[in-house]
């Protein structure tokens, strides 16, 4: 074993030296075609409607986290700019590319017809599961099976189609609700906080009419 080592260590530099030579520009290559190449000319998404690339190597998340309005105003006025696709591309850190669902359709095709076929991002599954639990909307493969499976039979199109005049009833009940309390202040637009929170507490519309 001595002597094996001692034969080798002449030519440690030398091998020292080209995994240097060669590791070292294979890494600079991918990031370069990862980073400036891939996103820009080689993806397939890259004719996707979309806002500009945004800050190099940010993109547009800075403009997301940091807008007075909050993401959910930018993501909005994207998809009313670009009303008639299905998905809206931007690029996010690292000039990762991020979809943005913005029709029924493909909402159907992610949610359902090919809902196997696409895997939640596993940070965004581990930072949701540590809040929520990995439930339904967050499971995957066999596990989303499961649950869809347990939850099939009560969210059936039949069942559903049962509750949807209750729907209507209760909508049309909120609307009045919501309609006299704008009327009532002679404005176009009131605050309804006080109405709508116990909307969710499962009061009736008289009970909610008494809040206005």
């Amino acid at each position: 074993m001595g002597n094996l080592l001692s034969t080798l260590s002449p030519l440690t530099p030398f091998i020292v030296g080209a995994i240097w030579k060669i590791l070292v520009p294979l890494v600079l290559f991918s990031l370069i075609k990862n980073l400036f190449i891939y996103p820009f000319f080689l993806s397939p998404l890259k004719d996707l409607p979309g806002p500009s690339a945004g800050i190099p190597l940010f993109g547009q998340s800075l403009k997301l986290f940091l807008t007075n309005n909050g993401p959910n105003q930018t993501l909005l006025d994207w998809s009313r700019k670009w009303p008639k696709s299905d998905f809206i591309r931007y690029l996010s850190i690292g000039n990762s590319e991020v979809l943005l669902i913005n029709s029924l359709q493909a909402h159907k095709e992610i949610m359902s017809t090919h809902v196997y076929s696409l895997v939640k991002p596993a940070f965004f599954r581990r930072l949701v599961g540590e809040i929520t639990g990995v439930g339904l909307l967050f499971a995957d493969g066999e596990e989303h099976k499961k649950q869809r499976r347990l939850l099939a039979n009560p969210f059936s199109a039949r069942n559903i189609q049962r509750l949807v005049p209750v729907f209507k009833e209760k909508g049309q009940d909120l609307v009045q609700i919501f309609k006299s309390k704008i009327d009532s202040t002679g404005e176009k637009s009131a605050v309804l906080e006080r109405t709508y929170s116990p909307a969710n507490l499962g009061r009736t519309a008289g009970e909610m009419g008494k809040l206005t």
